[in-house]
């Protein structure tokens, strides 16, 4: 079994077009639409409802901007 570094590393190195989308504590809670993509820093959030969390990844599969990358999406 691998641990999730390990996971990381193994789809960085596929052929695949591939996110890995990362999340602070998710919450139940409704869509708000209204959140922040980047990468970890002392501005990220430290929560995210579960629905806008399904909505920056369905965006992000059509939208692909954050192809190859390791995004953290929060409030």
């Amino acid at each position: 079994m691998l641990d999730s570094a390990s996971n990381v590393q193994a789809i960085r190195e596929s052929d695949l077009d591939w996110t890995v989308v990362r999340y602070p504590r998710l919450m139940d809670g409704e869509h708000k639409g209204r959140y922040q993509v980047g990468y970890v820093s002392k501005s990220s959030g430290t929560q995210l409802s579960r629905a806008d969390g399904a909505d920056f990844v369905l965006k992000e599969l059509t939208e692909m901007k954050w192809l190859k990358k390791l995004p953290v999406a929060s409030y």
